[in-house]
């Protein structure tokens, strides 16, 4: 999000940290007050970043802790980038063997690359659609739920050619 964001003008620095690393929370990470992740020291634009592997709004919500709100601290002027990141993945291992012993290790060693464009949607837009509420993780992440906005996302790169109250007509490019 940094490099994209800076390509187009910002200055982006991480307001909470770990955010800009790429590390997946296989165990419990610590829950804090909900902070955006991002802020642009040119603008002040703060922004909080959902990556995703598929096209897909959702983000974590507590409907009992206020202050792990999706929203909590949020401004309408806010903005919520849904990057959609694809995994490449591959096999690193290291190991030597004695008379007596063997000391092995292995890791899969992942990048992720950014599929297209980042969505970003300011908050105030997000605020006027009510979110789908789906079932509750597990205690392991949280015990938050996730809220789903409903979209729909072109299957391939094109032109909006119309845009009305209720329709957006779209061509795929050739």
């Amino acid at each position: 999000m940094q490099e994209y964001l800076n390509a187009r003008g910002h200055d982006v620095v991480e307001l909470e940290r770990g955010s800009l690393a790429t590390r997946i929370w296989r165990d419990v990470k610590r829950k804090r007050v909900r902070i955006p992740d991002l802020c642009c020291t040119k603008c002040g634009v703060r922004i909080e970043s959902r990556a995703k592997t598929s096209a897909d709004l959702s983000m974590s919500h507590s409907p009992t802790d206020a202050e792990r709100a999706w929203n909590y601290g949020m401004l309408d002027a806010d903005w919520i980038a849904f990057p959609i990141l694809s995994a490449d993945e591959r096999a690193w291992s290291a190991g030597a063997l004695d008379a007596r012993r063997s000391l092995w290790r292995e890791r899969t060693l992942t990048s992720w690359r950014l599929m297209g464009h980042v969505n970003l949607f300011s908050v105030s837009a997000f605020r006027g659609v009510a979110p789908k509420q789906l079932k509750a993780k597990g205690v392991t992440e949280g015990s938050e739920v996730q809220v789903r906005w409903r979209a729909r996302f072109a299957p391939g790169s094109g032109k909006v050619t119309a845009v009305s109250h209720n329709r957006l007509d779209y061509t795929i490019d050739q």
